[in-house]
């Protein structure tokens, strides 16, 4: 942001590394599970670590975090999860406020 002031009280005393702020409006009603982050590359992942561990790996991280979805080992890797279950703070604010 270009308050200095707000960033810094922000992360202050937090293992926060970086913050992320989206503005703006849906344009129609979308379910919360519907908004999703992530990751997408459009070539395969290299210097991966054996396929049983990646394997292990990823149920692990579905179990902890429900709703995700990966192929890390697939032609064009992706990663996703819910923005709401991965984020520390969300804040929805009123059109106009």
């Amino acid at each position: 942001s270009n308050n200095f002031e707000s960033d810094r009280a922000y992360f202050s005393g937090r293992k926060r590394r970086f913050q992320s702020i989206i503005q703006g409006r849906f344009k129609e009603p979308l379910a919360v599970s519907d908004v999703l982050t992530g990751h997408e590359f459009i070539r395969p992942l290299k210097k991966l670590p054996p396929r049983w561990f990646v394997s292990a790996a990823t149920r692990l991280i579905c179990r902890v975090a429900p709703g995700t979805q990966m192929d890390v080992t697939g032609s064009q890797p992706e990663a996703f999860s819910v923005l709401a279950a991965t984020s520390q703070t969300v804040r929805a604010d009123v059109a106009g406020r």
